[in-house]
């Protein structure tokens, strides 16, 4: 079974050493909550930036982690946007629109290696009103993962690092035109506290493997991008949120080892050839 380590995006205080936050956000827009270091991996330089938007509550969108094992665990507070009536909550006008990023640099500890990173995240939006021709009452999420694989174990001469992206893709889809899901329409997703969930699956080895180069990555650059956005007309609203607790998971897994049970059938194959000569 695979090593794995989890970075749960969510909302809370600082840097994480031995388990215990230190240091606090110093303020709104840009908060860097230090390092965790985990079992098998280090999150180094664990940095949100919010970017566009302002948090009603004055507050960070994500906040920082809490670590467990090997895990960072994120739970989104004051991540949500809404519009009411022709009027969004994060300015004028109707569109209410939050933009928050997440970017640590992952480092394998020891021998291990870093074989996949995998997204998981969920909220629930409200759509409520009559809608009319040509509405334009939506809610919507979007996520985009961008990796920058920065070194191999395998320490390949000339190596160039190898840059790779993403969409999450959501559930439920919804009636918009979006490919990935996560745009939801008065029209023909209206509803209250519907939940949705988002995915992604990113194979380093993969990446590595279409770059032409052979091993497994020891460091790569994570960033994410997340966006919620909501906008209403006359007589109708709109509202979306990240879930307060785990909201986000980000899973990076290392190469499944040598188990005994493939030891024990490599050496039974063996010793029947021996036997055959």
């Amino acid at each position: 079974m695979s090593t794995k380590s989890l970075l749960k995006l969510s909302v809370a205080a600082s840097v994480v050493v031995g388990g215990i936050l230190v240091g606090s956000p110093k303020a709104f827009g840009s908060f860097n909550y230090g390092t965790y270091a985990g079992s098998n991996f280090t999150y180094n330089n664990i940095t949100e930036s919010d970017t566009i938007g302002s948090s009603t509550s004055g507050g960070p969108l994500f906040g920082s982690p809490i670590g467990v094992g090997n895990a960072l665990v994120f739970s989104p507070q004051n991540f949500v946007v809404s519009s009411n009536n022709g009027a969004g909550s994060t300015g004028p006008g109707s569109i209410a629109l939050e933009d928050g990023h997440l970017s640590t640099l992952i480092t394998a500890n020891g021998s291990a290696t870093i074989d996949q990173i995998t997204i998981n995240e969920a909220g629930d939006y409200s759509l409520s009103g009559v809608a009319v021709p040509n509405d334009d009452t939506f809610a919507k999420v979007g996520g985009t993962v961008f990796l920058t694989i920065l070194s191999l174990n395998t320490n390949p001469s000339n190596f160039i690092p190898i840059q790779t992206s993403a969409n999450l893709v959501f559930t439920p889809h919804g009636g918009g035109v979006n490919p990935n899901g996560g745009t939801y329409d008065l029209a023909t997703d209206a509803g209250t506290g519907v939940i949705w969930t988002g995915t992604l699956g990113n194979s380093i080895d993969q990446a590595i493997m279409n770059a032409g180069y052979v091993g497994n990555a020891t460091e790569v650059l994570f960033t994410m991008d997340n966006t919620l956005t909501a906008n209403s007309q006359a007589n109708t609203s709109a509202f979306i949120e990240k879930k307060q607790a785990d909201a986000v998971t980000l899973t990076t897994s290392v190469p499944e080892p040598l188990s005994t049970g493939w030891a024990a059938l490599t050496a039974l194959a063996l010793l029947k050839r021996s036997r055959k000569v």
